[in-house]
């Protein structure tokens, strides 16, 4: 794997040469991005490889997620995908329990270049993500994901493989969760 760096994406022309190799994806980079961007005022990266190529991009917003009080007894007693956050106070610890709607991260987007995939590309940038948000957001639990599931395509074993935890499917996507920095260190992937 080449070794990568990221920076902000300045404008969606960037991608102008980039393909997933998913027909709606690259539908929407070329032609949906940039206007999506702005009205859900996310933030976007580009992944560089050791020659400045764009090799995958990722999005980044806020989000809330609301969980039942099942979801969160399943979480604190082992049962789901999804593991219990790491807790810095005691009052902490306390709100979650009595609270239901959490800030989050969005992965609004992720996309490896096609002749890139499968390399571990996706990997290392999903632990940025969540090495990101851990030191940007503190005050956020959990990271959330729209894994798209279309026309033979789908996200969802990717995220699952990294503890995301589906709480709801629709048309072309599972609304899905994980615990940015769960109580233990050993985060799979």
């Amino acid at each position: 794997m080449p070794s990568l760096r990221y920076r902000p994406l300045s404008d969606a022309s960037e991608l102008s040469d980039f393909y997933c190799n998913v027909d709606v994806m690259d539908s929407f980079i070329h032609d949906g991005l940039e206007d999506e961007l702005r009205e859900k005022n996310c933030e976007a990266f580009v992944v560089l490889d050791d020659d400045d190529s764009i090799i995958g991009f990722f999005a980044i917003c806020e989000d809330d997620l609301e969980l039942s009080p099942e979801d969160k007894d399943e979480m604190m007693s082992g049962i789901s995908i999804a593991k219990t956050p790491r807790f810095s106070t005691m009052q902490d610890k306390t709100q979650f329990a009595i609270q239901n709607m959490f800030a989050a991260k969005e992965i609004a987007y992720l996309a490896i270049r096609k002749d890139m995939q499968r390399k571990g590309i996706g990997t290392a940038i999903l632990n940025l993500i969540r090495n990101m948000t851990a030191h940007d957001a503190p005050d956020h639990f959990f990271l959330t994901v729209d894994a798209l599931c279309i026309n033979g395509y789908s996200a969802v074993g990717f995220y699952s493989k990294f503890g995301f935890q589906c709480v709801n499917w629709d048309t072309y996507s599972c609304r899905m969760f994980c615990t940015i920095i769960p109580d233990s260190d050993d985060i799979d992937g």
